[in-house]
């Protein structure tokens, strides 16, 4: 449960980060009103406890495609709640974002993992 409420936060804070960004960006800009502010972070948490299934399937890349699915479901679930338009160049846009995403979060765990293995070794020494 603590793992939980800790993705679904950590979702929280992603999803965020995300929608300023494209609010940013777009052209012409999207005015957020509370609803669609409120559903993306809502989302944004539920993408996060999304990637519990990463703790619970033993096989990494069926647990990237579980992964995958579930995020794309929730967002074109979303999109639909918005009355947001879907296209071509949404998909590619979300597609970017994820892989970025996960490259950031590799680059992020495997830095921990070293820094934890030279503690490890640095320790087992003395």
């Amino acid at each position: 449960m603590k793992n939980m409420l800790a993705d679904f936060c950590i979702g929280v804070g992603v999803a965020a980060v995300i929608f300023l960004m494209i609010i940013t960006l777009q052209t012409p800009p999207l005015v957020p009103t509370l609803t669609n502010t409120l559903s993306v972070l809502i989302v944004g948490g539920l993408i996060g406890c999304v990637t519990l299934v990463m703790d619970l399937v033993q096989k990494f890349w069926i647990a990237l495609i579980y992964h995958f699915a579930g995020t794309i479901l929730l967002v074109w679930g979303l999109f639909l709640f918005n009355n947001w338009s879907i296209d071509w160049i949404t998909l590619l846009v979300f597609l970017g974002i994820y892989i970025i995403i996960w490259a950031v979060s590799y680059l992020l765990l495997s830095s921990d993992s070293s820094r934890l293995s030279h503690r490890l070794n640095r320790n087992a020494k003395h």
